[in-house]
């Protein structure tokens, strides 16, 4: 059974290139549907740390996404 996408629908991407909902990058994010499995666990964890790093060094007042992840990536979902 292939390891689901860790997507919770908050696709913002934020200034460092990093997706708010699951805290993956574009990279990650477009490399996702020809991954290997042991690849999306990779990327689970290093998402999973980037999220702890979040909440342990608040960003600054004003984040400002700079764009959805379907127009960073530019069409990669059609």
């Amino acid at each position: 059974m292939p390891v689901p996408s860790p997507c919770v629908g908050i696709c913002v991407v934020t200034a460092n290139r990093v997706c708010m909902g699951c805290q993956r990058t574009l990279d990650e994010i477009s490399s996702w549907p020809q991954a290997s499995d042991v690849w999306r666990q990779q990327v689970i964890e290093r998402a999973r740390q980037r999220a702890s790093a979040a909440t342990d060094d608040p960003a600054p007042d004003d984040p400002a996404p700079v764009q959805s992840v379907a127009r960073a990536v530019d069409g990669w979902i059609r």
